[in-house]
């Protein structure tokens, strides 16, 4: 008697290699969904970096710029000292136009070892020239803090009566973090200058 034997093959099935491919495939697509991410969030985090620094340089900026543009003075009695280029003493008019008196001086001062630049005003300073600051590093309560530099702060003063110019330079250098090294990704080294005319200085 013979026996029929049915052997039955199960269609929907996979075989090994195509699991194993399968498996590769999936391994691939994860790894650059994983790398996309990855490259999304440092390119934020980039971006966020470079544009918190940019307004924090810039609101450093607007705020020596509305000190230095009401700087008073004449050729004998400028008003604007940078004996050192780390600090400018700025003398501002904001009262009588006919006496230096009752105007106010202020100090930007850069600290080379907290690499901060502050700000604070000057009370009872010695009528000069020369003037004598009773805080020049802006060590009391007063002070304000303004910024962190990777670098020196540049202050310098031109006034030439040949040619007329009359100018305060300003250039400051920053990074994101200034305690990490700079890298032209990562931590993007800033500099901005900037020029300003004290318009009731007379020179």
């Amino acid at each position: 008697m013979k026996i029929h034997r049915k052997t039955y093959f199960n269609k929907s099935g996979i075989t090994l290699t195509e699991l194993i491919v399968s498996v590769i495939i999936m391994g691939v697509i994860m790894l650059g969904v994983v790398a996309l991410d990855y490259a999304m969030r440092q390119s934020h985090r980039t971006s966020s970096g470079d544009a918190a620094l940019s307004m924090r340089m810039a609101a450093t900026m607007s705020h020596i710029s509305n000190s230095a543009v009401l700087a008073t003075g004449n050729r004998l009695d400028i008003g604007i000292d940078t004996s050192s280029s780390q600090t400018v003493f700025i003398r501002k008019g904001i009262g009588d136009p006919t006496t230096y008196g009752d105007d106010q001086w202020v100090v930007y001062n850069f600290d080379p070892t907290s690499q901060r630049l502050t700000f604070c005003p000057q009370a009872n300073v010695t009528v000069g020239p020369p003037h004598t600051f009773p805080d020049p590093y802006c060590l009391d309560t007063s002070q304000e803090y303004l910024i962190i530099l990777a670098n020196d702060v540049i202050f310098n003063f031109v006034g030439d009566e040949n040619t007329f110019n009359l100018y305060l330079e300003i250039t400051i250098t920053s990074r994101y973090d200034v305690t990490a090294a700079a890298d032209p990704i990562k931590n993007r080294t800033m500099t901005s200058t900037t020029r300003i005319i004290p318009l009731q200085h007379t020179y």
